[in-house]
């Protein structure tokens, strides 16, 4: 699934961030509970280091969209979302993690609105519309079924019922 998919994105001036934090005695702060208040800080650290056994670079993130995404949207971040800019050059990461997810989205997904008003659609090369073939979701009418010729599932095309059953007919 693409949502598995190892994502390479420099977030370096991230990293030297949480190097700073280390240092102050900041990033492994805990509670009076021996719990740790910035769990996703620890971990956006750690998967930000060098690993010479694997060759990565330091401050590259390699992790998966969707440990990105649960880091994102469910741990705490150095990117708090606040008026101010938490640290410098935290824009500019924000937007390396933003144009790292839209790549993978634009690749993967048959749709994705880009406007709510439009007099035109345009579509990725990879996406197929069925048309003019009826649909047994949407009839003969305006709205078609799209795949993505580019997904396993549909390397074939789209399966269709009654395109089976008529060639069946023709042939008997």
């Amino acid at each position: 699934s693409f949502f598995n998919k190892p994502l390479n994105i420099d977030l370096s001036v991230t990293l030297d961030h949480l190097e700073q934090m280390e240092e102050d005695g900041d990033l492994y702060a805990v509670d009076e509970d021996g719990e740790e208040l910035l769990p996703g800080h620890i971990e956006l650290y750690e998967a930000l280091l060098a690993d010479p056994d694997t060759g990565k670079a330091r401050g590259i993130y390699t992790g998966s969209l969707f440990d990105l995404a649960y880091l994102m949207y469910v741990l705490d971040t150095p990117y708090d979302g606040t008026r101010e800019e938490p640290f410098a050059g935290a824009t500019g990461e924000v937007w390396n993690i933003v144009q790292a997810m839209e790549r993978v989205f634009f690749q993967e997904m048959p749709m994705i609105p880009t406007s709510t008003l439009q007099s035109a659609t345009l579509y990725a090369s990879n996406v197929v519309i069925l048309w003019p073939e009826y649909s047994i979701t949407f009839g003969w009418g305006a709205g078609r079924y799209r795949y993505l010729n580019s997904d396993l599932d549909f390397s074939n095309g789209f399966y269709n019922s009654y395109e089976v059953a008529y060639r069946a007919s023709q042939q008997a």
